[in-house]
């Protein structure tokens, strides 16, 4: 081939690479296009589905603050109390609940299997049954009130016991203060009361030289004496104990006397600084080391103390904490 031929070929080879070369690269910029387009979309339509999720939460926590109860009902009867309610999520798994009939007080703090959504159904279900045993069928006894609890959580999530089932259940502690015959009942599903009364100058004495001996569940502090009011160890739905009768204390009412009601959010909570739980014996110093002050100005206690342990760290569970003093 001649000079000039060949120059005419890598000429050509030049144009022809770089002719590839534009074509490409305008592939690839239509295709990117494309795929911005689709990702814009996509984008779009999954943040339109976020906030029409987010909307259709609120409105369900909008519905479950609707049927809680006012907590009027202890107002109109009672300054002495308090109730620190913290969900998790916008919704709640926890739930308190309360009612007045005649001359009896009903106190109830839950925790429904879950949190979020799936705890929300469940204390729903819960809140609707105890209106529905106590205010309309009249049951009055607290350990009858959760025996009767548990078959109709039993019968409405149409529970058998099958191996492949889910296990949604509620643990609760029920107080019922009759005022009337001057007596506190309480009965349980997993779920304790605390009892703090003051120490008489024997018990003081007694644990100023380290005599002191106190029950299990019992803590003292020189001052007051915190009793644990054991419940049921089965909770109230379906398990291996669904046979058995809910367990039911009485005694005097009688003044100076605080009672607390609580799921295990509070106590389950993690620091933010080691990652340990905050555990019920740290919760019980602390209910003890409050009681010289109004419920209004423990509540305002407990959450600060609560912030303070978390830090950093998310919190964990839905927080209930109910505060009583019957004056």
């Amino acid at each position: 081939a001649t000079p000039g031929a060949l120059i005419f070929y890598f000429i050509l080879g030049i144009v022809i690479v770089f002719s590839l070369i534009r074509l490409y690269t305008r592939r690839i910029r239509n295709e990117n296009r494309r795929l911005q387009h689709l990702t814009r979309h996509k984008t779009d339509e999954v943040v339109s589905q976020k906030d029409e999720l987010e909307a259709g939460i609120h409105y369900a926590s909008r519905i479950q603050k609707a049927l809680l109860p006012s907590e009027k009902l202890l107002a109109d009867h009672n300054t002495n109390y308090f109730i620190l309610f913290k969900p998790r999520d916008v919704v709640s798994g926890d739930f308190y609940w309360m009612t007045r009939k005649e001359e009896r007080l009903y106190l109830v703090a839950a925790d429904c299997t879950g949190h979020g959504v799936p705890g929300a159904f469940m204390s729903l279900l819960g809140i609707s049954l105890l209106d529905e045993i106590i205010n309309k069928m009249s049951v009055r006894k607290p350990g009858d009130i959760l025996n009767e609890l548990r078959k109709q959580v039993i019968d409405s999530l149409k529970q058998s016991g099958e191996t492949d089932e889910g296990r949604d259940v509620i643990d609760v502690a029920l107080l019922v203060f009759d005022f009337e015959r001057r007596t506190v009942e309480f009965s349980g599903a997993n779920n304790p009361c605390f009892k703090v009364r003051p120490m008489n100058e024997d018990e003081v004495e007694k644990w100023e030289k380290g005599e002191i001996e106190t029950d299990e569940g019992t803590m003292a502090n020189g001052k007051y004496l915190l009793e644990t009011v054991n419940a049921s160890k089965m909770p109230v739905g379906i398990s291996s104990k669904m046979n058995q009768d809910f367990m039911q204390r009485e005694w005097p009412m009688e003044r100076d006397i605080s009672y607390y009601l609580f799921t295990d959010g509070y106590i389950d909570q993690f620091n933010g600084t080691t990652g340990r739980k905050f555990m019920k014996k740290n919760f019980k110093k602390l209910i003890l080391e409050v009681q010289d002050y109004p419920m209004k100005k423990q509540k305002e206690i407990l959450d600060e103390r609560l912030k303070s342990w978390m830090g950093s760290s998310r919190q964990v569970d839905d927080i209930l904490v109910i505060g009583f003093k019957a004056d």
